[in-house]
């Protein structure tokens, strides 16, 4: 259904349509489609995931000397979470192979899997960490990998609200503008205009993003969240030209506010 409204915008009827669908159903899908977007931008990302090892690396080299050193001793194997573990810690010797999870430290090493490959980082390694650079490369892609997941949902989370209140404030602020022509009509309408028009600046951030985003030109950083400039003019522009063009081509559905 979403691919199909989504292909439904490019002609009159689909256009049409969309503008009269309820607050809801536009919502669901702006969701969708920035599920879309975060595929085709994860896809994108693939290179860098791929070559986690090597950004260690390069980074490692900035250090002149980096080191890790601690004791610990347990009763029993530690189990973090206690189900599903992802990491066990135990120096006892009761758990001193990797099963289902995927970091275990010992007395003598730190084990993990990668990619389904078994590695194993010894104790004394640690202690110069530069001197075995590519073991510890390849240990800080696992942790990341590992992470990865949980970074994209609140990458996505973030994103969402980001892009809802930019349609929801460009919407209320074009609706408020229209309305003192003879182009008014209702909000919901300019919302769900305003949901269409954010298609492309929400592609070309989500794409723009893997590789550089300089060209969008920053305007402001408010908790983490990037706002640019260039997004919020093409996003502007296609909400008047999709305003006008609803209203010359005869699909005025609404009247006031």
């Amino acid at each position: 259904m979403f691919i199909k409204d989504l292909i439904n915008l490019v002609n009159t009827n689909g256009f049409f349509d969309f503008t009269i669908h309820s607050f809801r159903k536009s919502v669901v899908f702006f969701s969708k489609f920035l599920v879309f977007a975060f595929v085709f931008m994860f896809f994108l990302y693939i290179p860098t995931v791929v070559s986690f090892s090597s950004y260690f690396g390069h980074q490692m080299e900035k250090f002149n000397s980096l080191s890790v050193s601690g004791n610990f001793s347990v009763m029993s194997p530690v189990y973090f979470p206690e189900r599903d573990s992802l990491l066990v810690v135990d120096d006892t010797g009761l758990h001193n192979k990797l099963k289902n999870e995927r970091f275990l430290i010992t007395k003598d090493a730190l084990k993990y899997k990668f990619f389904g490959q078994e590695y194993l980082v010894k104790g004394e390694e640690f202690s110069d960490i530069l001197k075995n650079q590519s073991n510890f490369a390849m240990l800080f892609s696992a942790v990341a990998l590992l992470f990865l997941p949980s970074f994209i949902f609140w990458a996505y989370v973030f994103a969402w609200l980001k892009y809802f209140l930019t349609i929801l404030l460009l919407a209320s602020i074009f609706f408020t503008l229209f309305d003192l022509t003879h182009f008014r009509n209702r909000w919901t309408i300019f919302f769900n205009i305003s949901v269409i028009a954010g298609i492309v600046p929400i592609l070309l951030e989500t794409v723009s993003t893997p590789f550089s985003t300089n060209y969008l030109f920053l305007i402001v950083q408010l908790v983490g969240i990037d706002v640019y400039l260039v997004p919020l003019v093409i996003h502007s522009i296609l909400i008047v030209v999709f305003g006008f063009v609803l209203h010359y081509s005869g699909g005025k559905v609404g009247s006031n506010s």
